[in-house]
């Protein structure tokens, strides 16, 4: 039987994959109990499919909102939990990405949840921490 992978094999195969993982993950042992994978973006070509897998620990913060906590407590003073006014949305920061450069930090619609990319000389004028003259 000839099988040719094409894009509808992956999303098939990809979601295959995952619910195994989902379903047997857990009975396996008490350490993958703790842990959550995921089964990523894929490369493929007619005979061959390649998955990326992540696996990190339940409950861990995210790589991007990690990198944002070393960002503002190095670099910046921002004000984290401020909410912010734009284009009728009240935008939260919720992370930072180290190698996108033009558009590092991640903003994120509190109504809806939405996240959207911004530069860094929007957020420093937005997000900065309001200095009181004593």
């Amino acid at each position: 039987m000839q099988i040719n992978i094409n894009k509808q094999t992956v999303r098939e195969l990809r979601d295959q994959l995952q619910t195994i993982l989902d379903k047997n993950a857990p009975m396996q042992s008490s350490m993958l109990a703790d842990l959550d994978i995921h089964i990523g973006n894929a490369s493929f070509m007619d005979t061959e499919v390649t998955f990326k897998l992540s696996v990190k620990v339940k409950g861990s913060k995210p790589k991007e909102e990690r990198d944002l906590e070393d960002y503002l407590n190095f670099y910046a003073e921002l004000d984290k939990d401020k909410i912010v006014k734009y284009r009728d949305m009240d935008l939260k920061l919720v992370g930072y990405k180290r190698a996108n450069r033009k558009y590092p930090f991640i903003v994120q619609d509190v109504a809806t949840s939405k996240r959207y990319k911004f530069p860094t000389d929007w957020v420093n004028d937005n997000f900065s921490i309001e200095k009181v003259a004593s």
